[in-house]
């Protein structure tokens, strides 16, 4: 039984969200979503954040589940909806996290996976370790629910996993800045000036030789003015000493961190350091020319190097080749802040604004 109101229900229909890629529609189940549930708490940096979003968002289309998107339970710790709003329509609702909500999830008695019930958010770790492989893991089993198609028969599905790929481009295709972000954001843009160079650098638990990756590229940006963007301080120190000729400039400070991750790092406030991830990777892509680093490493447990390619970096270069996904994504801004980021006044594609907040009786 759904612990959720009359009032409830009926605003169900009203409610709006992100489309679903065809292979899920075209599978789609025509049960209602009444008592059927998906909480989406991933794990992971941004870019593997943003992933998990898009998967769980079409598995929850696809088997008409309503979607409960909290990603202050991940370890990015902070709530992405606070950035994004979904600007199109879905089949099923989309509920932003709240504790409100999550002490409803934790009194259901039908959960996968089954060792969660009535602990489902609750931060204990050796829960999560115990937890089996989740929904979509790509790190897991090969049958996945979503290679599979498999409709788990639950009232409450819950999903932590990480996983990177480029399916985070597909979630910003399908969502908007929200309007004060969008504002904040088009006027750190609009500072940058037209005419600058991007870099991109990850040594964090992604690492990159910096020093020769900037030696390769001084000559393509010799003379002008410079945009470093880096989870490493060091590397932010030294491409000021590295492009003598050019003026090398930052849009967002980086703490020292000693190497360790910005994202889920208990020392720094969680909402800042996404919010700070979010304009870096805005500002790389406005830029007239961005580089990222083509020999990044992770090194594995037993020492050996591993080639990788950072995700964030993808990302940013996918947006860069994509003016009119920028255009969307500024789509709520004020026509002066569209204006100034080199956009028309208004945007003039289609736009469905999700209802985020449920009305729920306790």
């Amino acid at each position: 039984m759904s612990p959720f109101s009359g009032k409830t229900k009926k605003k169900l229909a009203r409610l709006t969200c992100i489309p679903i890629p065809f292979v899920f529609a075209k599978r789609a189940n025509p049960d209602t979503v009444d008592g059927r549930f998906l909480l989406c708490c991933p794990d992971g940096g941004l870019n593997d954040t943003l992933c998990q979003i898009w998967r769980c968002w079409g598995y929850a289309e696809a088997h008409r589940r309503t979607f409960i998107l909290d990603t202050r339970l991940g370890l990015l710790g902070s709530d992405i909806l606070r950035i994004f709003v979904p600007i199109d329509k879905s089949k099923v609702p989309i509920w932003r996290g709240s504790d409100e909500i999550n002490a409803h999830l934790n009194s259901f008695s039908s959960v996968y996976p089954e060792n969660l019930q009535g602990k489902v958010v609750v931060p204990d770790e050796s829960v999560l370790v115990e937890r089996p492989p989740l929904l979509f893991n790509r790190f897991g089993p090969r049958e996945t629910p979503v290679r599979s198609k498999i409709d788990i028969p639950h009232a409450l599905l819950v999903h932590t996993r990480f996983g990177g790929g480029p399916h985070a481009q597909k979630f910003l295709n399908r969502v908007a800045f929200r309007q004060d972000f969008a504002n904040q954001l088009a006027a750190k843009i609009a500072d940058l000036g037209p005419n600058y160079f991007a870099i991109h650098v990850r040594n964090t638990d992604i690492k990159t030789d910096f020093a020769r990756f900037f030696g390769k590229i001084k000559d393509d940006v010799d003379g002008g003015k410079v945009l470093i963007c880096s989870d490493d301080v060091e590397a932010k120190e030294a491409a000021k000493t590295i492009f003598t000729n050019s003026k090398v400039v930052e849009v967002t400070s980086t703490p020292k961190l000693a190497g360790r991750n910005l994202h889920g790092n208990k020392y720094l406030d969680s909402d800042e350091q996404v919010a700070a991830s979010i304009v870096d990777l805005v500002a790389l892509s406005f830029a007239k020319r961005i580089f990222r680093s083509e020999d990044s490493y992770f090194v594995r447990k037993d020492g050996v190097r591993k080639p990788i390619l950072s995700g964030f970096g993808r990302l940013a270069t996918y947006l860069w080749d994509n003016a009119d996904l920028r255009d969307r994504l500024f789509a709520l801004a004020s026509p002066d802040a569209r204006v100034s980021i080199g956009f028309g006044s208004v945007y003039d594609g289609e736009i469905c604004l999700a209802d985020l907040e449920p009305d729920m009786e306790i």
